[in-house]
């Protein structure tokens, strides 16, 4: 039985309630254990070594048709990234966010970025991580949501998080499942107090 088939998924509430998704069991709050920026939301499975990141960032006045490679390269430095790579741009809907008011402009971006974790260094203990982004546009409140599936597909030995996480062999299968925890929140992702946005 792979990991996937094992998932079990829960309501969750997010900047107090104003934001309800629904995550798979294995991931936690990552604020109960250490500081998280207000502006942004931390889940992470230590087991699988993955995370997903749900942030308000200030509206980018990069226009829709390049915001999808804007944000990843910013991810990569954000990430200290030696390396970074896009496989997939496209834009999702509301089959894919169905609780997002239509017409909203919505990409999906999916590659890998070969980073140290924490306070790791140097090239030998990089992790190849699978990333999977989403930006939601919401240029009327001055704002855009950013939803972040993150999912090493190879941990490096040497790496702090080889401690934490499973055999190699069970990140390819959790870099496998990625993208239906990706589209497991962003099915369930609503909005519930749009005062989180301001304006």
């Amino acid at each position: 039985m792979t990991v996937l088939a094992q998932d079990i998924w829960r309501p969750v509430e997010l900047y107090g309630g104003a934001i309800a998704a629904q995550f798979p069991n294995r991931f936690v709050d990552v604020s109960d254990f250490r500081p998280v920026p207000d502006h942004q939301e931390v889940w992470a499975d230590g087991a699988s070594d993955q995370s997903i990141v749900v942030e308000i960032a200030e509206h980018s006045d990069v226009p829709d048709s390049n915001v999808g490679r804007f944000m990843f390269d910013d991810l990569a430095v954000a990430n200290e990234a030696s390396s970074s790579s896009i496989a997939d741009i496209k834009q999702l809907g509301t089959a894919e966010v169905p609780h997002i008011q239509q017409g909203t402009y919505i990409c999906f971006v999916s590659g890998t970025q070969q980073a140290c974790k924490g306070r790791d260094a140097g090239l030998d203990r990089a992790n190849t991580v699978q990333l999977l982004l989403c930006i939601i546009r919401l240029p009327q409140h001055s704002s855009d949501l950013l939803v972040t599936v993150n999912a090493p597909s190879y941990i490096s030995p040497s790496s702090s998080a080889a401690q934490h996480a499973d055999a190699q062999g069970q990140q390819a299968a959790a870099a496998g499942q990625a993208a239906a925890v990706m589209q497991g929140v962003l099915r369930s992702l609503k909005v519930q107090d749009w005062g989180l946005f301001g304006a």
